[in-house]
């Protein structure tokens, strides 16, 4: 299965995202079958990296889960 923001919003039904079990908070897209998240990133303090108006995202790899919230 595929997530992302926008299509979720579009059919109303929120969902969580787990990589290797952890909860992805701030997920902007997920693929179950690829084996990605794609996750606004943050730095050591927790804030959001900016790259002009725009905040960062940052690709991470492993297994995962998507399931309704």
């Amino acid at each position: 299965m595929k997530y992302t923001v926008e299509n979720t919003a579009a059919i109303d039904k929120p969902m969580r995202v787990f990589l290797d079990g952890a909860e992805q908070k701030d997920c902007v897209e997920a693929d179950e079958e690829n084996g990605f998240v794609i996750v606004y990133a943050r730095d050591k303090d927790g804030r959001y990296i900016l790259d002009g108006d725009e905040i960062q995202t940052e690709i991470r790899y492993g297994v995962v889960t998507v399931v309704p919230a």
